[in-house]
């Protein structure tokens, strides 16, 4: 029988981060730039940097919608870099 734990996802601290900005985006954004902030110290990838520092500004601007849009970015590039690390099943 084969172990199906490589299936599971294990959600690092940057990722964690990045989806609870997103939860708190909406109705509390102080505190969702809080958790991007975390994420940007957390990482040395500089493309996921490129991502996730916009979502700051955006969020210093009021415009909840287009954050929204730059974590949705930062969290696709995630998971797809994490898609190529997994092995084939």
């Amino acid at each position: 029988m084969r172990c199906r734990a490589s299936k599971r996802m294990i959600v690092n601290d940057v990722e964690f981060c990045l989806r609870m900005a997103r939860a708190l985006l909406p109705t509390r954004p102080q505190k969702a730039a809080t958790f991007v902030n975390r994420a940007l110290a957390e990482t040395v990838d500089a493309r996921l940097r490129f991502l996730v520092l916009p979502t700051l500004s955006m969020i210093e601007h009021y415009d909840i919608e287009a954050a929204d849009r730059w974590l949705d970015r930062a969290l696709k590039y995630r998971e797809a870099r994490r898609a190529d690390r997994l092995p084939p099943h």
